[in-house]
């Protein structure tokens, strides 16, 4: 999977189990299936993060600049991802 698309996606699931844990945590029950969901998110976010951190864009001024960067920084980039992820989709995907 596109790096990416693992951060847009990871973000969309984080997204949408915050109002399902706050509606769980209101009706006074225990949140599982929004948990999950919300460590889904995160876990496809943190792998993204882990991949960027080990330089495996493959290109090496990627690799440099990523050697020097952290989390929040990957979390900056949220933002291009869901553009480039749109861009994919309008051209056909791939």
């Amino acid at each position: 999977m596109d790096g990416a698309l693992n951060l847009v996606i990871g973000t969309i699931l984080m997204c949408l189990a915050i109002p399902s844990l706050l509606s769980a945590v209101m009706d006074r029950r225990f949140p599982l299936v929004a948990l999950l969901v919300f460590c889904a998110g995160a876990a496809l976010i943190v792998v993204e993060a882990a991949a960027r951190h080990r330089g495996l864009p493959g290109d090496m001024a990627a690799v440099q600049a990523f050697a020097t960067q952290t989390l929040p920084a990957t979390l900056a980039q949220v933002p291009h991802a869901f553009l480039e992820v749109a861009g994919q989709v309008v051209s056909g995907f791939y």
